[in-house]
Formats: C-alpha cells, sequence, structure tokens
C-alpha cells in the first residue's frame, strides 16, 4: 500500500490525485448489446486499471425499486442478465473489484427497455374463461375438414379467432 502526505497547501493537487485514481477504476457506462423479453446481455468499457472482476446491479427504472445484484464476479466487460421481467424498464451500473476492495459504481446506463414475451402474443387469440386471479384462458381450436387427409391421417387445425391476424405472423 503506498501512503502520500500532503500539506494543507497541496489540497487541490490532492483532489486531482483522487479524482484520477476514480477515473481510472472505473468501468464504462453499460450498453445494451442484445435484449430479449426475460434477459439483457450488456456491455462497458474496461478501466484502465487492473481488476480482478465486475459487479453489476439493477433495478427497475420507478423509483421505489431497490437495486439487485446480478452474478457477483463477472470476468469479463460483458454480461447477461436473466429473470427480468418482460416489457419493463431496467437500469444498470458495474463497479470493479480488486484484492477484494471494492470500487465506485460507474454511470448509471440508459433506460434498457426488455421485449414484450412471445406469450403475451398468443393471449390475443385466447378467450378469458373466468374473472378470478389468476385469470385461465381458452384457446380456441376449430379443424379445418377440407384439409383432412384420410390416407395419411393427418388433420389441420386453426388455433385462435380465424378472423384475428397478428403482426408478428404476416
Amino acid at each position: 500500500m503506498i501512503v502520500t502526505v500532503y500539506r494543507v497547501s497541496d489540497a487541490p493537487m490532492r483532489l486531482f490525485f483522487v479524482k484520477m485514481i476514480l477515473v481510472l477504476q472505473l468501468p464504462g457506462k453499460p450498453l445494451a448489446k442484445e435484449i430479449k423479453s426475460d434477459s439483457i446481455k450488456l456491455f462497458w468499457e474496461k478501466p484502465q486499471k487492473e481488476i480482478d472482476c465486475y459487479q453489476v446491479r439493477f433495478k427497475l427504472r420507478n423509483e421505489d425499486s431497490k437495486w439487485k445484484f446480478a452474478d457477483v464476479h463477472i470476468e469479463e466487460n460483458f454480461a447477461t442478465i436473466q429473470g427480468l421481467m418482460a416489457n419493463s424498464e431496467y437500469v444498470f451500473q458495474v463497479r470493479t473489484l480488486h484484492e477484494e476492495q471494492e470500487g465506485p459504481y460507474g454511470p448509471v446506463s440508459d433506460v434498457i427497455k426488455t421485449h414484450e414475451s412471445s406469450a403475451t402474443t398468443v393471449l390475443g387469440f385466447c378467450v378469458r374463461q373466468n374473472s378470478s386471479t389468476p385469470p385461465k384462458y381458452l384457446l380456441p381450436i376449430e379443424e379445418n375438414n377440407s384439409a383432412r387427409n384420410k390416407t395419411a391421417r393427418t388433420r389441420q387445425l386453426v388455433l385462435g379467432n380465424r378472423n384475428i391476424f397478428c403482426n408478428a405472423f404476416i
């Protein structure tokens, strides 16, 4: 450990020195490389200082939510954060760990929104069966009799309402 002794008159230099050290150990702002409905792959710039690993924290965008930690020891400057809620906005921060010392957190990411789940799309074709919680849905099924092949023993079934089209399938 290096200890530097300063005189009172060296205060501006000491402040500059402390700021330089902090800048050298700060990882860059997390950016999204791949976004899915339940996960986000992040990457960030490596700090100039030698580090052992990174720690990533995240929270929902709203002010009331608390920070949660992702994988504690991430050795590269990228990570996939899993277990996120679909169609939700998150912010992320990264910090370094070196010789069991936690560095300060880097800048907060821009708001990153997860995609809507594919299962939600299927609900548009379903009919709600009750008004209780949790709700129960039924996917209507109709056989296309003209497509039946008795020799091959195959049938064609139409799932959902035939008159409702989803933009994802067009």
